[in-house]
């Protein structure tokens, strides 16, 4: 089928191509005939039944904005479907199945879409980080309640024995030694 022109609930024009397979009820064929007056196939497919798909997704489109025709593609391919079926099952065509091509919105359209999209990347991103720097500040509290636990039991433990024996285990042997000029500190008048 040609692409062709549909609008939005919200006003905005799209562009869509469908397909659809379809067979012909043996039990309504002399119906088929007599409504089309023996017209050849094609000839009722590019005519009567192409009107009818653009109808059944005209009306399917116009519930649905521009954003939730992105956003549920599936279903309105179902929708387009089931009204297509509706109009022409009672003259004897027997829709197998219809598809939907993606919708191709105008430059402007397409743009403002990307927008959207692009504010709703940014904002589940900021999500993302703002739920990482609550776990990280989460986990920096534990670390340091467990220090503190920790510096706690440590000075609790301690004795002046105790730090007297650091003391000890540190010292390497040398006396301190003091580095300054020749001169002494002390001035006598």
């Amino acid at each position: 089928m040609d692409k062709f022109s549909v609008q939005t609930k919200d006003g905005k024009p799209l562009t869509v191509s469908l397909s659809y397979d379809y067979m012909n009820d043996a039990e309504k064929l002399p119906k088929i005939y007599n409504k089309f007056k023996g017209q050849a196939p094609d000839v009722i497919e590019n005519g009567w039944l192409q009107t009818r798909l653009k109808k059944a997704t005209l009306n399917v489109f116009s519930n649905y904005s521009v954003l939730e025709v992105f956003q549920h593609q599936g279903e309105i391919n179902g929708a387009i479907e089931k009204e297509f079926r509706k109009m022409v099952d009672t003259t004897g065509f027997l829709v197998d199945s219809v598809t939907l091509e993606a919708p191709k919105p105008d430059a402007n359209t397409a743009k403002a879409i990307q927008g959207v999209v692009d504010a709703q990347q940014n904002l589940e991103k900021a999500e993302i980080e703002k739920k990482q720097a609550t776990i990280n500040a989460e986990k920096a509290i534990e670390e340091a309640r467990g220090k503190a636990e920790a510096n706690e039991i440590i000075k609790k433990s301690l004795t002046p024995e105790i730090v007297e024996i650091k003391k000890i285990e540190k010292w390497d042997g040398k006396l301190p030694q003091v580095s300054g000029e020749a001169n002494p500190l002390v001035q006598v008048k």
